[in-house]
């Protein structure tokens, strides 16, 4: 998978500026080499990260299958909640 060099610069331009933070914030200095190296890791789990990832195609959710037994009937189900008290759905 190839890395484009423009998307390679701005990680490279990344990796500097989190070394100068390390430097800076935490007294931990890295190479130019540890430097591209990181960046060039980065950049290359970018990439794959932008890969279009490959998915099943999803199940139906309700099968139907008519009934050859009952030709000229249709069957309906349906939901409701009952209310004793009022004697309401």
């Amino acid at each position: 998978m190839g890395i484009e060099a423009g998307t390679l610069v701005v990680w490279i331009c990344w990796s500097i500026w989190i070394s100068r933070n390390q430097l800076v914030f935490q007294k931990r200095s890295f190479t130019l080499a540890e430097t591209l190296q990181k960046a060039l890791a980065d950049a290359r789990k970018w990439v794959m990260a932008q890969a279009p990832s490959i998915s099943t195609p999803p199940k139906p959710l309700i099968r139907f299958e008519p009934n050859p037994r009952r030709s000229g009937q249709c069957s309906v189900f349906t939901d409701a909640a009952w209310n004793s008290t009022t004697a309401e759905a």
